[in-house]
């Protein structure tokens, strides 16, 4: 008698023997954890997600300031050689 229930012992194993409430509650407790583990797996791949997006939004800052920088520098090549026909030109 445990907990007001009756249990069965196995004498060879010395272990009680599981009922199907004991069963049933493993079961439940399985899945519940199942559940959890789900979710939070759900949590990861969204932050994942989300971190994807913005390594995908800074790729595109990256791309844009490195095609400002190539306009920025083709302008200043630009210039200078203007500069310098101008220059020969005082000469």
């Amino acid at each position: 008698w445990e907990h007001g229930r009756l249990r069965w012992h196995d004498p060879a194993t010395g272990l009680h023997i599981t009922t199907y409430d004991d069963q049933a509650a493993r079961a439940d407790k399985a899945d519940a954890r199942a559940a959890r583990d789900r979710a939070r797996a759900d949590e990861a791949d969204a932050r994942a997600n989300e971190a994807d997006a913005r390594a995908d939004k800074a790729d595109a800052r990256a791309d844009k300031a490195e095609a400002a920088a190539r306009a920025a520098a083709e302008q200043i090549r630009a210039l200078k050689a203007q500069l310098r026909r101008r220059d020969s030109q005082q000469e």
